[in-house]
C-alpha cells in the first residue's frame, strides 16, 4: 500500500524517453546516500523504478513509457 506520495517535481533532464517525478526535495544528481533502495516494477511497456530511502518512496523513475 501506497500512502503519502506527493509529487513534488518533474526530472530536470531533457531526454523524451523520461517522465520520472521526484517526491522530495532534494539537489539534482545528488546521490539519495544511505537507506536507498531502488525496487523496480513489473511494466507491460518501459521501465518503472522507485526509489526508496529508509522506507518512503523519493523518486518515481518512468522511463520509455508512451505518453
Amino acid at each position: 500500500m501506497v500512502r503519502d506520495v506527493r509529487l513534488y517535481g518533474r526530472c530536470g533532464c531533457t531526454d523524451d524517453f523520461c517522465q520520472s517525478i521526484s517526491t522530495q526535495d532534494r539537489r539534482p544528481d545528488t546521490p539519495f546516500g544511505e537507506g536507498h533502495r531502488c525496487l523496480p516494477l513489473l511494466a507491460d511497456e518501459g521501465m518503472l523504478v522507485l526509489d526508496v530511502v529508509h522506507g518512503r518512496i523519493a523518486y518515481i523513475e518512468i522511463l520509455d513509457r508512451p505518453r
